[in-house]
């Protein structure tokens, strides 16, 4: 039932990028994310810094930070407002395999997300999630919720393997699950809050759930310290979007 369910989904994916109309593919969120993928892949993936003179006809340079990089600071030197792990990781996929898989990839990694659960969800709910959530739809055009999401999918997989698993397995997985902030801040919350909740109601395996923990805050760490490498704070871009009003202007 579930190999049938999984082909029915691909054929359904398939027919939706046949239909897909590449006028509004590139608009707000996932128009903003593409130029500040081609600005990496333009400085030779050296920064994300975005040249306002080649994009002034999009009016996306509006909805852009004052950057603070190895570049001169002027007006024409912004970043985009989106992490820059996403910057890269979408550069990355457009240099190595073209724009038209800035919108495939998201897919193939919702795709891969079913599979990690093929366990644990029926047919129906599988079909549901396709068909009657909006997750699907959120993928293509989030592709940092779509990252995010993946990594926090390994809580998961530490939760159904956590009885075989060695402390080295533990910490691993963990770091891996940490790495959703790198993408969707938000993510974090979700995780830490249901191991507190684990460690409360789970005494036997406390041990495990803050091994685990540590895993996920060192990869908090890292993003703490690449930030404040990057950006001169330790939260990111988001920080300086909001301290410079770019959530304000009326568009």
């Amino acid at each position: 039932n579930k190999i049938f369910i999984y082909i029915v989904l691909i054929i359904l994916i398939i027919l939706y990028n046949l239909n897909i109309d590449p006028n509004i593919s590139f608009y707000g969120d996932n128009g903003t994310k593409f130029f500040q993928a081609y600005a990496v892949i333009n400085n030779q993936f050296k920064d994300d810094v975005i040249r306002c003179q080649w994009l002034s006809e999009f009016e996306f340079c509006k909805y852009a930070v004052k950057a603070t990089t190895m570049y001169n600071v002027d007006e024409y030197t912004l970043r985009g407002v989106f992490p820059v792990a996403l910057s890269y990781f979408n550069a990355i996929i457009i240099y190595l395999l073209g724009k038209e898989y800035f919108l495939v990839i998201p897919q193939i990694i919702f795709f891969i997300n079913l599979l990690m659960f093929y366990r644990y969800l029926d047919s129906f709910f599988l079909i549901a999630l396709f068909l009657f959530t909006p997750l699907f739809f959120q993928y293509l055009s989030f592709s940092d919720l779509a990252l995010s999401l993946f990594f926090s999918s390994f809580v998961y997989i530490f939760l159904d393997k956590r009885d075989s698993l060695t402390k080295s397995k533990t910490f691993l997985l963990g770091t891996i699950t940490g790495l959703n902030v790198f993408f969707r801040y938000e993510t974090q919350i979700f995780i830490f809050v249901l191991l507190f909740l684990l460690y409360l109601m789970d005494k036997e395996n406390r041990k495990k759930y803050l091994i685990f923990s540590f895993g996920v805050l060192f990869s908090l760490l890292v993003f703490f310290i690449v930030n404040f490498i990057y950006y001169g704070n330790i939260i990111g871009i988001r920080f300086e979007a909001n301290k410079q009003g770019i959530f304000n202007i009326n568009f």
